[in-house]
């Protein structure tokens, strides 16, 4: 079957880059076979915080009582009852975080296959299985080299507004947009690892088509500002970078033309 996906096609814009999630959402919405696969991301959180919870009151809650000095008095008692309850508060809710942080990472395969659904719709031309490995050890390249590159740039505009607190005016928004852009990197690596796409290429598609890589970075961070709301869209930012990045590939002979295509 001959793809879909044209040549010559104008380069992505800014906007284009906001609308891919419209794209994404409506894609949802028409394609009820990828809505299970959307819903993993936060069934995971579910069961896992679920799960820390009722740890924290079935062992944690006893265990602090045990490990407490007895007492009579009444003050002794509420005490006890109080340093217990905002015990198994604490490790409930490190439970709820750590969920939120596992939860991704779990989801991998069902996010894939989001991608995977995406590319069939759009036309892409069909790719050559990896392996699982291979996929990870790229995946996890690609997120040590931008943690490497993106998080150094943070921390020095971090440490400028605590040695120049005035500098904040001109550094916080240069903060946003390089947040934006390692999000928009991150959310790129589903459709790129699953085709072998190589760490120069991917830094060369975010320097050729900035506006539209920022204007879904900075879209991605408002849509995910909200911590509880990043399992439920986190599949509309994959299947929004999938298509956002078919449609820089488009355009682009480059990346067109790459053998990993």
């Amino acid at each position: 079957m001959q793809p879909v996906i044209q040549p010559a096609v104008s380069p992505p814009t800014f906007l284009d880059g906001v609308k891919c999630f419209g794209a994404a959402f409506s894609f949802l919405l028409r394609k009820p076979a990828a809505l299970p696969y959307a819903l993993v991301p936060a069934l995971l959180v579910i069961v896992l915080s679920a799960a820390g919870l009722f740890a924290s009151f079935h062992w944690v809650a006893p265990l602090i009582r045990e490990l407490l000095p007895a007492t009579e008095s009444q003050v002794g008692s509420t005490a006890v009852g109080v340093i217990s309850f905002v015990g198994t508060v604490l490790v409930a809710t490190l439970g709820a975080l750590l969920a939120l942080s596992l939860a991704p990472t779990l989801a991998a395969p069902a996010l894939e296959r989001l991608v995977t659904l995406t590319e069939e719709e759009l036309g892409a031309p069909p790719r050559a299985p990896l392996g699982f490995f291979r996929e990870i050890l790229l995946g996890l390249r690609a997120s040590f080299i931008g943690f490497c590159i993106f998080a150094p740039v943070l921390g020095l505009l971090f440490l400028s507004e605590l040695i120049f607190p005035v500098s904040v005016v001109a550094t916080l928004p240069i903060r946003f947009a390089v947040a934006a852009l390692w999000l928009a990197y991150t959310m790129f690596d589903y459709p790129q690892s699953l085709r072998g796409f190589p760490i120069r290429a991917r830094f060369r598609l975010l320097r050729r088509a900035l506006a539209p890589t920022f204007g879904y970075g900075l879209t991605c961070s408002l849509l995910f500002w909200t911590a509880c709301a990043i399992p439920l869209l986190l599949p509309v930012g994959v299947i929004a970078a999938t298509r956002l990045f078919w449609r820089v590939a488009e355009s682009d002979p480059t990346l067109r033309h790459n053998p990993s295509l």
